[in-house]
């Protein structure tokens, strides 16, 4: 899926990582919400997110919320800038809704916005993916800049086959 961002290009997330939000999606009344950190690469003026880490089992998990074990979050961090030497950066974060079409709550407008001030974000804004129970397409893809959080318009299909 490819999004566009006015002020800097566009955000193309790749089969895997759309793999891992399917895998995640609170399709059964028990499914606890899941989450996790988003990396990617810049490539001119677009960013590409290869990676989207999957729930930790020490991370606090119920239907209608995740807490992420922050330690294990560092951990995670420092790997991914080691193993790509530095290439690879934190891009965003992502996490599910027990709903068809997710729009973000004023927790995840206040959390994203404290995720923002407290990481470094080397393009000045983060990625916010919230996933909802159907089709992927429908998923709530936006950018936190510091000032405010909001919605990005979908401006490619699937190139990939998942």
């Amino acid at each position: 899926m490819l999004y566009g961002y006015s002020e800097y290009g566009t955000i193309l997330f790749v089969p895997t990582v759309l793999e891992s939000f399917i895998k995640y999606q609170q399709r059964q009344i028990n499914d606890s919400e899941a989450g996790g950190y988003l990396f990617g690469r810049q490539f001119n003026d677009q960013i590409v997110i290869e990676i989207a880490t999957e729930p930790d089992n020490t991370d606090i998990r119920s239907r209608f919320f995740i807490l992420r074990n922050k330690l294990k979050a560092n951990k995670i961090f420092s790997k991914f800038r080691q193993i790509t030497k530095g290439e690879l950066f934190l891009a965003g974060e992502w996490h599910t809704h027990p709903e068809e079409k997710p729009i973000p709550s004023q927790h995840d407008m206040d959390e994203s916005l404290k995720s923002f001030q407290h990481n470094y974000y080397p393009l000045n804004f983060m990625s916010v993916v919230i996933i909802g129970n159907s089709a992927i397409s429908d998923a709530w893809i936006g950018v936190q800049d510091g000032k405010r959080l909001y919605k990005l318009n979908r401006v490619g299909e699937k190139i990939w086959k998942c």
